[in-house]
């Protein structure tokens, strides 16, 4: 008799309900894995307008979670003509001194809106009702069970659920990376970034960048300044038309700075300043780059800005999980926890690869989750040699490939350009 007669079916929780925890909930929908994905905002909550390009790493995880007609709904939404536009590093006087795009080495991406590829992601789970909103995480223990140990998740309302694998795709801030022991990501209390957004006309944005469909990025003394335009369906055709009819027809643009913390001039400490005098700090921070650059500031002028210190991780030996285990704590290294994304591997946004290996490692996920599962309605039964063994085989192939990424997008340091 299978044990699964005297436990319950295998399950997973997925903690973050962002890019990477949708997606990967997707796939296990389709192999119909038992799951439950809680994300701690609520379900309208948006920040319109940012951006992420995609690549060949992320549709390595698309196609592994999704049906094709999901890949090709979400295709419609690509900047198209913009898809082999790569970033163009200017120097800060705005001259043109690299353009990765035409090395053939270069990893191309498509850009698309956030929000657009959340929506797409979250939707069929909506449907479902497996994709609880407004539950933040607080803590988990591990409990013995018939057969094999179980997770208890814990959240603030104070409900919990039961599982058999806890994911934790809860971002560079992951409660859950510090209580499993991993504690391998920090922030970088010396440099300060934001990111900001507006909806400028098509004259506009003509004159702001040479060539809109590429996005634009400087790193200088200490400052780094990075414009993006996204321009879906055929809007970038479009740009070549200077009808009048067009000029007015509105592109979503995003700004993102960064600067060390002492490159800033105020005498109170930039979080503590008003919006106005944020902005005016900016533009003294950018007093002596071109009149372009600061051109590409004054539009974003008066716009919300999110703000932070920048959070980054440093690559765990393969065999962190013995060394941190511990008879007094069972959560330290238990191979029922897994991260995903951010929670394991964060990296500066250089090469825009934060996202993309997030979703690469549902395909790397994926197929161990599903065989788990399998596995628990065998005459044999799950045991806790074979969560281990999937635990392993996942962070043999995510640990190396991800954290190379890492270093290529500048390790610990952002002024390193890896474009």
């Amino acid at each position: 008799m299978s044990n699964s007669a005297t436990q319950s079916p295998f399950k997973v929780i997925i903690v973050g309900g962002g890019l990477a925890g949708s997606l990967l909930a997707n796939g296990l929908a389709r192999h119909n894995v038992n799951f439950e994905v809680y994300e701690r905002q609520e379900k309208n909550s948006k920040r319109e307008g940012y951006q992420i390009r995609l690549g060949e790493a992320t549709f390595i995880g698309m196609r592994a979670c999704l049906d094709q007609d999901q890949i090709d709904s979400i295709s419609k939404h690509f900047g198209k003509s913009a898809s082999s536009q790569a970033p163009i590093l200017y120097d800060k006087h705005f001259r043109k001194i690299f353009e990765p795009g035409r090395d053939p080495n270069y990893t191309r991406s498509s850009p698309i809106s956030r929000v657009i590829l959340q929506d797409a992601l979250r939707e069929p789970l909506n449907t479902m009702g497996r994709m609880h909103y407004q539950k933040k995480f607080t803590d988990f223990k591990i409990c013995p069970g018939v057969h094999r140990d179980v997770v208890e998740v814990n959240f603030d309302d104070g409900t919990s659920d039961i599982c058999d694998i806890l994911l934790a795709a809860d971002g560079n801030n992951s409660q859950i990376n510090n209580l499993c022991g991993l504690n391998n990501i920090e922030e970088l209390s010396s440099f300060r970034s934001f990111l900001t957004r507006c909806d400028l006309p098509l004259s506009v944005c003509r004159q702001l960048s040479p060539d809109p469909s590429s996005p634009i990025a400087t790193l200088h003394d200490g400052k780094t300044l990075y414009f993006q335009v996204y321009m879906p369906g055929d809007m970038t055709a479009r740009l070549g038309n200077s009808d009048a009819e067009n000029e007015e027809e509105l592109a979503s643009c995003m700004l993102g700075v960064g600067f060390f913390v002492d490159r800033m001039t105020t005498t109170r400490s930039f979080e503590s300043l008003s919006q106005a005098e944020k902005w005016d700090a900016v533009d003294h921070l950018f007093w002596d780059w071109s009149l372009k650059h600061r051109d590409i500031i004054g539009v974003f002028r008066g716009q919300e800005m999110y703000y932070g210190a920048p959070r980054v991780s440093s690559r765990p030996s393969m065999n962190w999980r013995k060394s941190v285990t511990s008879a007094d704590d069972k959560r330290l290294g238990n191979p029922h926890i897994w991260l995903i994304g951010d929670s394991m591997h964060s990296m500066f946004p250089s090469r825009g690869m934060g996202g993309n290996q997030a979703m690469r490692d549902t395909a790397d996920a994926l197929p161990l989750l599903v065989r788990l599962a399998e596995t628990v309605k065998t005459t044999e039964g799950l045991k806790e040699a074979d969560i281990s063994q999937a635990c392993d085989k996942y962070e043999e192939a995510v640990i190396p490939r991800a954290f190379e990424w890492v270093k290529r997008s500048g390790g610990k340091n952002p002024m390193v350009s890896a474009l």
